[in-house]
């Protein structure tokens, strides 16, 4: 079995489990991880980091201006995105997964990719590199705002 089929079908696996384990169906164990606890993740991650760049931003200077609107920015295309989500996948956990399927089908073709293949690439890829540049961009948000700003020597 190819690489990615293991790895999509430990997923599945993984995912049936919980969903046993929760007394819910393997649909609404799907939709409710890899829609809104993902999304959810990096939305939030989003926020902490727009509160952190405003924080920088109301002092900062050169890159750490930059770095701040970055932060702010972040904030901002994780908040669209999520209530893109949101409203997308509406409808309750069969018409989400449903939806999200057809979407992941369509995607797929058009990529040329199979559908298991570009799960994987979203889900757990996708999911896993943005989240690391989330989880830095506000750790260096904290640090450059954890800095004093640099004192200026007073004219008597």
């Amino acid at each position: 079995m190819p690489p990615m089929n293991g790895l999509f079908q430990a997923c599945c696996d993984f995912l049936q489990f919980a969903a046993d384990a929760c007394g819910c169906t393997y649909e609404e164990m799907s939709v409710f991880v890899n829609l809104y606890l993902q999304g959810g993740i990096l939305w939030l991650l989003g926020v902490a980091a727009a509160v952190a760049g405003w924080r920088l931003f109301r002092r900062a200077k050169g890159r750490s201006a930059v770095l701040a609107r970055v932060g702010l920015l972040d904030g901002a295309v994780s908040t669209i995105l999520f209530a893109w989500l949101l409203l997308h996948y509406r409808g309750g956990a069969a018409a989400a997964f449903d939806r999200c399927v057809d979407d992941l089908l369509r995607l797929a073709s058009a990529l040329g990719v199979t559908y298991r293949e570009l799960n994987i690439l979203i889900f757990v890829l996708g999911f896993l590199c943005v989240l690391v540049l989330q989880i830095a961009l506000l750790a260096a948000l904290r640090r450059r705002g954890s800095v004093p700003p640099a004192r200026t020597e007073e004219s008597p």
